[in-house]
């Protein structure tokens, strides 16, 4: 064959572009879209993170700006990244393979966890009282939640056999992880912190929302997936009995 004539195999071009082991029967349409929606995802994780983390950063990083901003990068960019780097239409990790993709989830989920936390514990020795709000017990709750989930995304990844029920607890820990960390971003939004630095507020949680959104799409399709395996992992034993 000459040189020039360069051919293609179909399947070995596409597993280039996306995972092979997340198959789907979308149309090209539904797909375009699905891609489009990522990339929305990304623009606007980055429109919040830069502008939030900006205002903070010159209003000073004073006791409640230092937590928000922590909480920010945290949820926001690191975790709300992380759990969506193995999607299958995240066109800025297709070239990656599954080991470095693993590593990297591991890296902004537990990092994004641990700013978090600090973030946390230094709202909590300035104000105490922070504690005491509806916001400040849902963001302690994703905050427990995301530390045990650290440690079962640990002992999975460390693993010598596949687990599939602690996939299946890893996977469900992290969409609630997800979900009471953005609510608790959310409920933030209504504090007196943010309406006197703020002036559009409702622009902020309708991005906030649509990151919500579409950074589930991802989780969810993945705990349907550990969900199905785990109870085909029971079968055998469920007929032997």
């Amino acid at each position: 064959m000459a040189k020039d004539d360069v051919r293609f195999n179909n399947n070995s071009f596409h597993s280039g572009l996306r995972p092979i082991t997340e198959e789907t029967h979308f149309s090209n349409a539904i797909r375009f879209i699905a891609i489009l929606l990522n990339i929305s995802f990304h623009i606007n994780v980055l429109i919040i993170t830069v502008s939030l983390c900006s205002t903070f950063w010159r209003i000073g990083l004073g006791k409640t700006a230092m937590h928000a901003c922590f909480c920010t990068l945290g949820y926001i960019l690191l975790v709300a990244e992380g759990i969506n780097l193995r999607y299958s239409y995240n066109p800025l990790f297709w070239d990656f393979d599954l080991l470095t993709n693993v590593l990297i989830h591991t890296i902004m989920v537990t990092s994004g966890g641990l700013i978090a936390v600090a973030g946390t514990v230094k709202m909590y020795y300035s104000a105490t009282i922070h504690f005491s709000s509806f916001h400040g017990q849902i963001g302690a709750a994703s905050l427990m939640i995301i530390l045990l989930n650290i440690v079962s995304g640990a002992c999975y990844t460390s693993s010598r056999v596949v687990l599939d029920d602690l996939r299946l607890l890893h996977d469900f820990l992290g969409i609630v992880t997800f979900a009471l960390g953005i609510y608790s971003q959310m409920t933030g939004y209504a504090s007196g912190f943010f309406r006197r630095n703020f002036d559009r507020i409702r622009l902020y949680r309708a991005l906030t929302l649509f990151v919500f959104i579409t950074g589930l799409f991802h989780p969810f399709s993945a705990l349907l997936d550990a969900v199905e395996k785990s109870i085909l992992s029971w079968s055998p034993t469920l007929l032997n009995q």
